[in-house]
């Protein structure tokens, strides 16, 4: 079975005409690894290597303009606020690495989204866009709980009473299975990004959702980390907003739905979409691929920059019919034929669609579906 890498290059960066964005609630958003200690300090310091990440993991267009971020352990005003336009649009399955210094020469080699400190000596900008270079320090005593909290955009600033989290993830240094003096250059990662990850004390305990990230030696200071990437102890394969079908429970709701069951003796399953009126009259083109394990669902549009879609290149198919395009209020029905095999009876495969605007710019137009072929 060959996999293959698919660069959506920068050229063909996403079109924000093309999704309503909306600001962050909670259970859209998920951090999703903390590197709390990047040492040695002769490589990466703290103050310059310290790396946090945020993964979209709703159907939605995010826009984080205004979205307050803090410390678990933060005092009054120690906050960072995105101001409008400081970061593009955040699409489903996309992530944004947040880090204390972009500079890579100084950060361990980080590809850094947005900087959220300020250099030593340089005061707290008035917009509250950055801490101050002492604020914000993940801690890595033995005593330690730490992490990131997330804070709606339409509430208050952390600190005056009407703040309203959406997102927090923690860690303890001190605890299994992290230690002071090993963990030194290893981010804590979190396996499901739809499952809690919160330590808590009396004793010190890490959540089960937490571990020490296992990807390769990362950058110059040998770290294990996974910043900007999709994490090395992840677990999920299917996504659970990815909507099981088979032909006793249909139809499905959400962006992409089936009008009947899929079955051999249909010949064809017919797909509705609905992208909503902001996506209307655009061209568009479905795409499947085995339900493999360990395979990236060809739903999941990976993060970094401009991103990656990974396919099963042995099995994948993508309609493109000249005819297929949204209505004007970005719906459509599209027929797919089911091959007349009784070896895929029973079989799983996950659905995507992806609309295209007039300057070819790649739209990500579902959340996926997981669908079932029976007889």
């Amino acid at each position: 079975m060959k996999i293959k890498f698919v660069t959506i290059a920068a050229a063909l960066a996403f079109s924000p005409a093309a999704f309503s964005q909306v600001s962050p609630v909670a259970g859209d958003v998920a951090v999703t690894e903390i590197m709390f200690n990047p040492g040695l300090d002769a490589c990466v310091t703290d103050a310059n290597g310290e790396y946090f990440e945020l993964l979209n993991i709703s159907s939605k267009a995010l826009d984080l303009s205004g979205t307050y971020f803090s410390d678990v352990t933060a005092v009054a005003g120690e906050y960072f606020q995105i101001p409008a336009g400081a970061l593009p649009t955040l699409y489903p399955g996309q992530m944004f690495v947040f880090c204390r210094r972009a500079d890579m020469a100084l950060n361990g080699g980080v590809i850094c989204n947005y900087e959220y400190s300020v250099t030593t000596g340089n005061p707290v900008p008035p917009d509250k866009s950055k801490v101050s270079s002492t604020a914000m320090m993940f801690g890595n005593s033995a005593t330690a709980i730490d992490g990131v909290k997330v804070y709606s955009a339409s509430a208050g600033a952390p600190g005056s009473g009407l703040e309203v989290i959406i997102e927090q993830a923690s860690y303890t240094s001190g605890a299994a299975p992290f230690n002071v003096s090993g963990s030194s250059g290893v981010s804590v990662e979190r396996k499901d990004p739809f499952a809690p990850m919160v330590a808590t004390s009396g004793p010190l305990t890490n959540s089960t959702n937490a571990a020490q990230s296992t990807g390769a030696h990362f950058g110059p200071c040998n770290q294990f980390a996974t910043p900007g990437a999709r994490n090395s102890v992840d677990v999920t394969v299917n996504w659970p907003n990815n909507v099981p079908f088979d032909s006793v429970n249909y139809p499905n709701p959400g962006l992409l739905s089936c009008k009947y069951p899929l079955s051999l003796g249909f010949g064809s399953v017919i797909f509705h979409l609905d992208g909503g009126g902001s996506m209307g009259g655009f061209p568009f083109t479905i795409g499947y691929s085995d339900n493999i394990p360990f395979e990236y669902p060809l739903e999941l549009l990976l993060g970094g920059s401009p991103g990656s879609l990974i396919l099963d290149v042995g099995t994948i198919g993508f309609i493109d019919d000249p005819n297929y395009a949204l209505d004007v209020n970005g719906v459509a029905d599209a027929v797919v034929p089911i091959p007349n095999n009784p070896i895929i009876i029973g079989s799983d495969f996950n659905v995507q669609w992806l609309a295209v605007d007039f300057g070819n710019f790649i739209v990500l137009g579902s959340q996926g579906l997981r669908v079932r072929i029976s007889e």
